[in-house]
């Protein structure tokens, strides 16, 4: 069903956007000094 494809995109995109978020708040983190 195409469905279902539609559905696989959108969990990719969202995964992907999940890892850049991480990525940046990874470096965030880094560029505090630790309290």
């Amino acid at each position: 069903m195409k469905n279902d494809r539609s559905i696989d995109s959108t969990i990719l995109t969202l995964a992907g956007a999940a890892k850049h978020v991480a990525r940046h708040l990874a470096n965030v983190m880094n560029r505090i000094p630790e309290l």
